[in-house]
């Protein structure tokens, strides 16, 4: 190591390991989401699934915005989207469940 104070040891450290901003791994998880189905597996399977891979994005994508209205924004436009992504990934059984719910919403 050609660091000379534990600052830039501290840096270089963070810069390496560092959870935020991996983009191979956001893709990586992102195309685990946007693949995953129900298939075989319960709602409450699949769901949970989801909601596991939801979780390991967040921790590296590490959104903070400053305004307040800002975040409200875009943390209603991630919720939007991930209901999406869950009915888009229901068994066709649940198709009528799913054209309630969306018309619900209007």
């Amino acid at each position: 190591m050609f660091c000379f104070s534990a600052c830039e040891i501290w840096e270089d450290l963070t810069t390496t390991y560092s959870m935020q901003q991996n983009i191979s791994t956001c893709y990586e998880l992102e195309s685990k989401i946007f693949g995953t189905r129900q298939g075989t597996l319960s709602v409450s399977e699949y769901y949970g699934m989801l909601k596991a891979l939801r979780i390991e994005l967040d921790l590296y994508q590490n959104l903070k915005l400053e305004n307040r209205k800002d975040a409200i924004t875009l943390a209603q436009f991630v919720e939007q989207s991930r209901i999406f992504m869950f009915l888009s990934g229901l068994n066709p059984d649940y198709d009528p469940i799913q054209a309630q719910l969306l018309g619900c919403s209007r």
